[in-house]
């Protein structure tokens, strides 16, 4: 995941455009409330993901752009390796 798509910045009037429809949409990002939605929407979409993927019994491991990666891959792999 991108730290960067999970909150809207505080910058004003600005042009998103939705990647499944290409419907382009002017938004004010310095709303309060507006980047709370976002935020909550985008937390509730990951928590929907993560029941899921256990729903259907599979594994799933976190990665971020923000952070490095190799510590989160050898410790999902570890866990991974206990249970089997």
């Amino acid at each position: 995941s991108d730290p960067r798509e999970m909150r809207l910045p505080a910058a004003g009037i600005i042009c998103l455009e939705d990647a499944e429809s290409g419907e382009i949409m002017l938004v004010d990002s310095g709303d309060r409330k507006l980047r709370e939605r976002f935020k909550r929407l985008n937390e509730e979409q990951a928590l929907r993901l993560r029941r899921f993927f256990r729903s259907l019994d599979i594994d799933q491991v976190q990665i971020s752009t923000g952070r490095p990666y190799l510590e989160a891959l050898l410790r999902f792999f570890r866990l991974r390796e206990k249970r089997l």
